[in-house]
């Protein structure tokens, strides 16, 4: 029986969520031999993997001599996507989203071993371009915008859609009203013996903590004097990780707070760049910590908590 583990929160659409899962599965499987075969994404942005293939792929990827392979690759498929985009060629499409999705997973990995070693420059500026940029799923925002408008439909009611479904919406030209009605409501994509089946109901499969901290530590990125005071969501961010489609809103904050990461994640390295002041890898910030709340951040000590 596998061991499941929690491998991320980033909260994403139906749609979204089907796309990276074939990646992580199938389009993994086709690039380094390697896939998950078990899979679970819920509406609350929980990513749900089983622990020893994690385990098998990181340990592929550290071993293997990358020279921004899969960035590069990510530069090159994004004028493909373009072109598509351009020529309504919706189906196909979608099959080279589930590419990029692929490459961006083995970019991020690709880009924090190879910053740990000793590179020049210009390979060092590539790496930086890529944690920082927010371009890289322009072609998935504008998909999403295209469709909205010729289905006369919201791009929320758009993220309702499975992969499947989108696909038999554009063959008829028209979408099937049934499908808005998850408008809201919790579900599950769940991926299981080469299929995934979609969940009308939020599944967990690892158990929460009691959790019950009253100082939340983790380890400073970037450090500052003081004690900063803030607002979660409106000038304090605390996130599960980051990526780089967030980097604008980082860039507006006091102060960073992640529950994963290191120095070398994304958050550290856009902390670092922009001087904000920045906690990772507290692994409890997003579940003690909510929007709304006001909360004190001894960066010196690397501590948060409510105040």
């Amino acid at each position: 029986m596998n061991k499941w583990i929690l491998l991320g929160n980033f909260n994403g659409t139906i749609l979204e969520s089907n796309l990276k899962i074939l990646a992580w599965a199938n389009g993994l499987k086709k690039e380094i031999g390697i896939g998950f075969s078990e899979f679970v994404i819920n509406s609350d942005g929980d990513y749900f993997a089983d622990e020893k293939t994690r385990v098998k792929i990181v340990d592929f990827i550290e071993k293997q001599e990358f020279k921004l392979n899969y960035i590069l690759k990510i530069r090159e498929l994004k004028e493909i996507l373009l072109k598509e985009l351009k020529e309504h060629k919706y189906k196909k499409l979608l099959n080279e989203l589930i590419k990029n999705f692929t490459y961006y997973y083995l970019a991020r990995r690709e880009a924090e071993f190879l910053f740990e070693k000793k590179i020049d420059n210009n390979v060092k500026e590539s790496i930086e371009y890529f944690r920082n940029k927010e371009d890289f799923f322009e072609t998935l925002d504008k998909f999403y915008e295209n469709l909205s408008k010729k289905f006369n439909i919201s791009i929320e009611e758009l993220g309702l859609h499975t992969i499947e479904e989108l696909k038999d919406s554009l063959s008829k030209g028209e979408i099937n009203k049934r499908i808005l009605l998850r408008k809201n409501k919790s579900w599950s994509l769940v991926l299981k013996n080469g299929k995934i089946k979609l969940i009308n109901k939020k599944i967990k499969l690892v158990k929460e903590e009691n959790l019950n901290y009253k100082i939340i530590k983790g380890n400073v990125a970037f450090s500052s004097k003081g004690k900063i005071i803030g607002i979660v969501g409106k000038d304090i961010l605390v996130a599960h990780t980051t990526e780089p489609s967030m980097t604008n809103i980082m860039k507006k904050m006091k102060a960073i707070i992640t529950d994963e990461g290191g120095i070398l994640s994304h958050a550290a390295i856009v902390a670092r760049e922009f001087k904000i002041p920045c906690i990772v890898g507290t692994k409890v910030a997003t579940k003690l910590i909510k929007e709304g709340d006001k909360v004190e951040v001894d960066i010196e000590k690397g501590t948060v908590k409510k105040i």
